[in-house]
C-alpha cells in the first residue's frame, strides 16, 4: 500500500498565474469534479473573481479504498511542486472525503518549501484512515500545517473520523441543518451541499469569516452553528 507507484495517468496539471490568490479543491473518493467540485470553482469564482481556481481531478487514484489515502497525500506534494517560484500570497485548500488527504499533502509541501503565503485549508467530511491502517491520522494532521482551517462534518454518516473534532481545526457539526425539504442526499454529502450555499451567500473564505470563528470558537471541539 505504501509502496512508490507512477503516477502517470494523473490527468492535472496546475497553470498558476503568478501573485495571484489559488484555490484547490479536491473531491474525494469515487467521485469527480463533474460531480460537486467544478460547480463550486464556479462559484468561487463569481465570488472571488481576483482567484485562480482549480478543481483537481486525480482520477483513477481516487478509486480505491484502501489506497486513497496515501495516494492522495503523494499528489497533493507532487502538485505543490507547481507553486514553486511563482510568489502566491495566499492560497485556500479545499478537500471532501478522501480528497482531504490531497489537501494534505499540498499544505504540508508548501510548509516544507517555505512557500511566504497564508494557507487556510477546508475540510469537508474528512476521511480520518490513513494507509488503510491508522485510524486518527487526519483527525491529528488536518489544519496543522495551516495558517487558519475549518472543518464541516455530517456526524450520520459512518465515515470513519468524519464524525469527530480535528484537533487543528475549528469543526462545525452542521448535522442537524439537513432539513429534508432542502436536501435529500447522503449525509456524507451535506457538508458539501453546505459550503456550496455559504460561498454563494458569501459567508465562508473571507477573512472576516475567518477572524469571527478565531474571535468566538475553539479548536479541537465540535461546534454546532445556526444558518437561517
Amino acid at each position: 500500500m505504501v509502496w512508490p507507484i507512477d503516477y502517470h495517468k494523473l490527468p492535472t496539471q496546475l497553470e498558476i498565474i503568478p501573485a495571484k490568490p489559488v484555490v484547490i479543491i479536491a473531491h474525494g473518493l469515487n467521485s469527480s469534479p463533474p460531480q460537486w467540485s467544478d460547480e463550486l470553482k464556479r462559484n468561487i469564482e463569481q465570488a472571488n473573481p481576483q482567484h485562480q481556481v482549480f478543481a483537481i481531478d486525480w482520477r483513477p487514484y481516487s478509486a480505491n479504498t484502501l489506497r486513497c489515502s496515501v495516494d492522495g497525500k503523494r499528489i497533493g506534494r507532487q502538485l505543490a511542486s507547481h507553486f514553486i517560484d511563482k510568489q502566491i500570497p495566499s492560497v485556500e485548500l479545499i478537500g471532501h472525503s478522501c480528497g482531504s488527504f490531497v489537501i494534505l499533502g499540498i499544505c504540508e509541501a508548501l510548509r516544507e518549501q517555505q512557500q511566504p503565503m497564508t494557507i487556510h485549508s477546508t475540510y469537508l467530511d474528512p476521511v480520518s484512515v490513513y494507509g488503510g491502517m491508522w485510524s486518527n491520522y487526519g483527525i491529528s494532521h488536518f489544519g496543522q500545517c495551516a495558517d487558519f482551517s475549518d472543518a464541516y462534518i455530517d456526524t450520520r454518516d459512518g465515515v470513519p473520523g468524519s464524525d469527530q473534532a480535528l484537533e487543528y481545526a475549528y469543526t462545525f457539526d452542521v448535522s442537524a441543518l439537513a432539513k429534508p425539504a432542502q436536501y435529500s442526499g447522503s449525509p456524507h454529502q451535506w457538508p458539501i451541499f453546505y459550503f456550496q450555499q455559504r460561498v454563494r451567500e458569501q459567508q465562508v473564505m473571507t477573512k472576516q469569516h475567518r477572524q469571527h470563528i478565531i474571535n468566538y470558537y475553539s479548536k479541537n471541539t465540535l461546534i454546532q452553528p445556526s444558518h437561517d
